[in-house]
This record gives C-alpha cells, sequence and structure tokens, in this order.
C-alpha cells in the first residue's frame, strides 16, 4: 500500500491506457475499489510523480517515443522496487521476457490491443493485496 495512506495508487505512465474515455473508467472503476488513479504522459510530470508518490501499480506504456518508457522503468524500479510494473505495449519490445531478468518488480507484458475490461482487471487485480508467497517460494528467495 501506498507509504502515507492504505489506499493503494495506480501510476499510469504514457498515452495508455489510450484515451480519455479509458482514463476516465479505469480511474471510476479502481475508485470503486478503494483504489487511486493518477495518469501522466508528460516526461517532466512523470518524473515528479514517481519521485513525489509511492505507487503501489505503476502502469508503462511501451509505445513512447525514443527510449522514454525504459527510462521510467529504471527510476520506478529504483525508487519503487515494491511497486508492481504492468507494461503496455504494442510492440515486440520485450518479447522475449528479458525484462523479467533486468527488471524483478515487472509482474506482466500486456498487448496494448487487449480489451478495456480486461486491462483494467488486471490492474485492479495487481493493486490488491499481495499474494501469499508460499514457505518454498520464501526460502527460494533466500538462497
Amino acid at each position: 500500500m501506498s507509504e502515507n495512506t492504505s489506499t493503494p495508487l495506480v501510476l499510469a505512465i504514457g498515452g495508455r491506457p489510450a484515451g480519455r474515455d479509458l482514463r476516465r473508467e479505469m480511474g471510476r472503476r479502481l475508485a470503486a475499489q478503494g483504489v487511486r488513479f493518477l495518469q501522466a504522459a508528460d516526461p517532466d510530470m512523470v518524473e515528479r510523480l514517481l519521485l513525489t508518490t509511492s505507487p503501489d501499480v505503476i502502469l508503462i506504456d511501451l509505445d513512447m517515443a525514443c527510449g522514454i518508457p525504459l527510462v521510467f522503468t529504471d527510476l520506478a524500479a529504483w525508487r519503487h522496487p515494491n511497486a508492481r510494473l504492468l507494461f503496455v505495449g504494442s510492440g515486440a519490445v520485450f518479447a522475449d521476457g528479458a525484462i523479467f531478468t533486468h527488471v524483478p518488480n515487472v509482474c506482466a507484458i500486456l498487448p496494448s490491443g487487449m480489451d478495456d475490461d480486461d486491462l483494467i482487471d488486471v490492474v485492479a487485480f495487481h493493486a490488491g493485496p499481495p499474494p501469499v508467497r508460499s514457505a518454498a517460494a520464501r526460502a527460494l528467495e533466500r538462497a
């Protein structure tokens, strides 16, 4: 949960979720589940939000220009190592799954053509409480 409140915070970076209607719907549905939603596409605003908020989920648009998603991914992983990172993109970026090796808190890579309701449900799922880890999983993490 966010540091300042028990209400989870989702930060969407970039143009996705696409369209004002989807952003409004995502914000409305997440709010109904007790989740706060912020969205920023401007790089300066994204940087400011990454430095001044404590998001639980960060939704990153991989189709932003000039490698900017990688810069924000690095900053998000460094500043918010417990936040769940979700990527949305239309290309073959990270199609080999290598991002899961390089950024430990990436949870999903989602297609940009994903159904709006499904995207909102995935974000809401990740904004919920973390899954209970088995004793075997915790032992592997310590090894």
